[in-house]
């Protein structure tokens, strides 16, 4: 891609990728750190959800009532917001955010119907790398509603993740080098991407998948995008981008799409966990 970026052109434009200028040589930089501003404003789900319980240590109380309210990490309660749902059989998935001051952490809350299980990844700030899956326990109230939920987080200026080396990826709009670091381009401009956690999900059903999870940095808007990469097995010339969201805008700038790229797959895989179930939010191909 760093020969000739294309632009990801948004199915509501005329669709056919434009050619973008030339990037340089090496790729964007990532900054050492994220300065994130706060975030306020509405995000609009299909759905409504709500999850009252607790969470096994290192987390505690989880209190979300129309797709916000807070996951605590430790004694402290993080603001938090539920953003995408999906379906792994037996279990309904609920994707968020949660944020203090000096850390982003990314979580997903497993219904069956009950609340059954926390994963949780720290996407920028201190703390220890990888998924960290734990016991949960209470209630959740689902349904297919159209919401609208005001969503106020603090600002935070959190440590930048350190790479997941592994993948390699390259295409006319994204490049993933093995060191975890890499560039993706939107609207003509190749931005700084970091695999910060790699997810192998090659056996959790259908043909299998691998995850990249990542942050791409904006520095022109100042916002940090997470995005997962899906590797989907058996197709090595297109890749996934899906279930992205930007702070502080709180904007999904990716959508979900595949984009062509090739792939390999390492001699040896970064698996940060042993026990089922699976992360569960599979591509959306």
């Amino acid at each position: 891609m760093r020969a000739a970026l294309a632009v990801i052109v948004l199915a509501a434009c005329s669709g056919a990728p434009e050619p973008a200028p030339d990037a340089p040589d090496a790729l964007p930089p990532f900054p050492a750190t994220l300065e994130i501003q706060p975030s306020d404003g509405m995000v609009t789900d299909t759905f409504a959800f709500g999850a009252s319980g607790s969470a096994a240590t290192p987390f505690g109380a989880i209190a979300i009532a129309g797709n916000v309210g807070t996951v605590a990490v430790g004694a402290q309660p993080l603001s938090a917001f539920v953003y995408a749902s999906a379906t792994e059989a037996p279990y309904a998935l609920y994707d968020g955010f949660a944020i203090d001051g000096a850390s982003w952490h990314a979580f997903y809350l497993y219904c069956d119907p009950q609340l059954v299980d926390l994963y949780d990844e720290l996407v920028a700030g201190d703390g220890a790398a990888g998924m960290v899956a734990v016991d949960a326990s209470g209630t959740c109230d689902a349904a297919p509603t159209a919401t609208s939920a005001h969503v106020s987080l603090p600002a935070f200026h959190a440590t930048s993740p350190t790479p997941a080396p592994g993948f390699t990826v390259t295409g006319p709009t994204i490049d993933i080098l093995s060191d975890g670091n890499g560039e993706l381009a939107l609207g003509g401009t190749a931005l700084a991407l970091r695999v910060f956690d790699v997810v192998d999900c090659h056996d959790c059903g259908g043909a299998g998948w691998y995850e990249l999870h990542s942050v791409v940095w904006d520095g022109l808007n100042q916002r940090a995008i997470f995005v997962i990469v899906y590797l989907l097995v058996g197709n090595t010339s297109q890749i996934e981008l899906a279930y992205a969201r930007s702070l502080p805008d709180l904007a999904d700038p990716i959508g979900t799409m595949m984009v062509p790229a090739t792939w390999s797959t390492p001699t040896s895989r970064r698996v940060p966990r042993g026990v089922p179930p699976p992360i569960g939010l599979g591509p959306r191909e």
